[in-house]
């Protein structure tokens, strides 16, 4: 004979919790995601216009992985370049339902790249101010430019997901 379980208030509870948080973790999941390739695509984008341009400009000029091109090309040139690589880099991300593994590769790509603006960041000159008597701290520019810690951690999310959608879909 067979016994009939019987759901009591808690395991219903329970259940109904586990539920609310999946459904919670599936809709925040595609907000963060939304959200980050809009505002990757935006800030990529503000690369073609000529103040964002003379924004990067003195670290393009300073940096001696980038100077070289910024003396053969001028500063719009390279700007423009970095645009259209950024927004490549962005459209590989998003690929991961379809693609996982170029989604990775753009998500690695993307980590990196933010990663290396940080160094060019934390070394710019006048990036960090000393007040009389106080700790150091970041000047007002570069404080704005911190969405660069949030960025590669998107970037690596992203490339979390695709490498466990492409080993999902490699198991099947």
């Amino acid at each position: 004979m067979s016994q009939v379980s019987q759901k009591t208030p808690a395991s219903c509870v329970k259940q109904t919790f586990a539920s609310r948080v999946g459904e919670l973790k599936m809709v925040s999941s595609l907000w963060v995601n939304d959200r980050r390739s809009s505002v990757l695509v935006w800030i990529r984008s503000m690369k073609f216009t000529s103040a964002k341009s003379k924004g990067i400009g003195s670290f393009v000029e300073n940096s001696p992985l980038a100077s070289w091109a910024a003396q053969m090309l001028g500063i719009q040139d390279p700007s423009n370049l970095l645009g259209c690589i950024e927004i490549l880099k962005t459209v590989l991300m998003e690929l991961r339902n379809w693609i996982p593994t170029v989604s990775a590769i753009g998500g690695r790509l993307t980590a990196q790249t933010l990663t290396i603006v940080l160094m060019f960041l934390a070394a710019a000159p006048g990036a960090w101010v000393n007040a009389p008597g106080e700790l150091p701290f970041l000047a007002v520019p570069v404080q704005l430019a911190l969405k660069e810690i949030v960025l590669p951690a998107a970037s690596l999310w992203s490339l979390g997901e695709a490498v466990l959608k492409q080993r999902l879909a490699n198991d099947l």
